[in-house]
């Protein structure tokens, strides 16, 4: 629940059986808001609903609230993420990438007025937020679009005039979900876990366990890379209990491309 954006979920090989409880939530959620004076409008565009499915299981339900069928889109965007039928990412990235290239446009344009300091200050605020925004989500896109923003971040460098040198995109890509799984490790979260060395001396000290894929689907989920990426770091970085000098130290790190 987000303000006024509330999702309901259910997972289920049956499509009657995630009709019957999606329906019988949404229900209880509109029994709840009547009793507190509230309305829910079943309106396309304001309340509707979207099944995942692969490519070959195409599915379709009944919900119903109060005698309103509900509107079921191919594409639903929750929290700026536009989501597909088949969890294809193109059409969230195509839509990132020219609202993004637009911006950059803009900085272009008044470049020759502004100093490289304020060009930086630009783009750091107002561009570079837009490029990181739910950036695990990256972590499953294709080589191709991985390509195009990392042109796209070499455009800004060089619009921006950056003598010190920037990272690349991949690299800025790789320390912040570095930083990520640093931050759930220390959380307490038992989401990651350590293999364990049965008291024989190793180098590969502090390594996270990579659960067994058997499909290059499974390589790109977020779990997965995020473990990756910090197997990948030194020991002695891996080793850091303190958030900001991890972060100090990834940031000196060279990610292999």
């Amino acid at each position: 629940m987000y303000a006024d954006d509330t999702v309901i979920y259910f997972s289920h090989k049956s499509i009657s059986e995630i009709e019957k409880c999606i329906n019988a939530d949404a229900h209880r959620i509109n029994l709840w808001m009547n009793e507190n004076c509230l309305i829910l409008n079943p309106k396309k565009g304001k309340t509707e609903f979207i099944i995942f499915a692969s490519r070959v299981r195409d599915q379709t339900a009944n919900i119903v609230i109060n005698n309103n069928a509900i509107n079921q889109p191919d594409l639903s965007e929750y929290l700026g993420v536009k989501l597909g039928s088949h969890l294809n990412l193109n059409t969230h990235l195509q839509t990132m990438y020219k609202r993004i290239s637009s911006r950059l446009n803009m900085l272009r344009k008044i470049r020759h007025q502004i100093s490289p300091t304020v060009a930086e200050t630009i783009f750091n605020s107002m561009i570079q937020p837009l490029i990181f925004y739910c950036y695990p989500v990256f972590s499953c896109m294709s080589n191709t679009w991985i390509d195009k923003f990392e042109s796209f971040y070499t455009r800004a460098k060089f619009i921006v005039n950056n003598r010190k040198g920037w990272p690349t995109f991949r690299t800025r890509l790789q320390r912040n979900i570095a930083l990520d799984v640093f931050k759930e490790i220390n959380s307490g979260n038992d989401k990651y876990s350590f293999i364990s060395n049965d008291g024989i001396k190793t180098r590969n000290k502090r390594m996270l366990r990579l659960p067994r894929i058997k499909l290059e689907a499974g390589r790109k989920t977020t779990y997965y890379q995020g473990a990756s990426i910090f197997n990948r770091l030194t020991t002695n970085i891996r080793e850091q209990k303190s958030t900001v000098l991890f972060k100090n130290m990834v940031n000196k790190f060279e990610f292999d491309k």
